[in-house]
């Protein structure tokens, strides 16, 4: 019953979706879907956006906190614009990212923000929009995250074109389970 009604939700958002791309654009490039399925994953809790991954993405939060968006009238946009997007210090070393220091960062990107919970309906345009839709993920608490409680259901289906599908493809493929030929 769970499947059907998981089926029937990402139909319903397929309908919501261009079949092809944008007649105003000068490409006219087929788009493919990719579909992703987040279970108690902590995403990236820094302002980011998917522009460059994405024409468009639609996302529902079906158990637990979802995605935190900036509100546009709030960005500071010199500010996005001189860090590219980045913070000011290496994050190779995730684990060692100081989390005062995002959260600081968040703050300077952004004076506000829209939470969403369960149950919403996040569509996020993407392309080659000069001031795009932010986002990030909530922190978890301390208490969180020693317990594991941090439990999340998070549907996303991006619009995608052939490169970007080709990309994912790969990235997702196990190397070791290809056979020879």
């Amino acid at each position: 019953e769970a499947q059907d009604g998981l089926c029937e939700l990402v139909k319903h958002l397929l309908d919501l979706m261009p079949a092809e791309s944008d007649p105003a654009t000068s490409s006219a490039e087929k788009r493919f879907f990719a579909l992703q399925i987040d279970v108690n994953q902590q995403g990236c809790i820094k302002f980011h956006d998917g522009r460059r991954f994405t024409t468009l993405r639609i996302q529902v939060p079906l158990h637990g906190a979802g995605p935190v968006l900036a509100a546009p009238e709030d960005v500071d946009w010199e500010f996005w614009e001189a860090e590219g997007g980045l913070l000011g210090f290496a994050q190779d070393d995730e684990e060692d990212t100081d989390l005062s220091a995002v959260e600081e960062w968040n703050k300077k990107v952004c004076k506000s923000e829209m939470w969403t919970s369960a149950g919403d309906l996040i569509l996020l345009k993407g392309g080659e929009l000069p001031r795009p839709v932010l986002q990030r993920f909530p922190s978890p608490s301390a208490e969180q995250l020693e317990s594991g409680s941090h439990h999340s259901l998070l549907i996303t289906l991006d619009h995608v074109t052939e490169e970007v599908k080709d990309q994912l493809i790969e990235m997702h493929m196990d190397p070791e389970s290809e056979e020879e030929t």
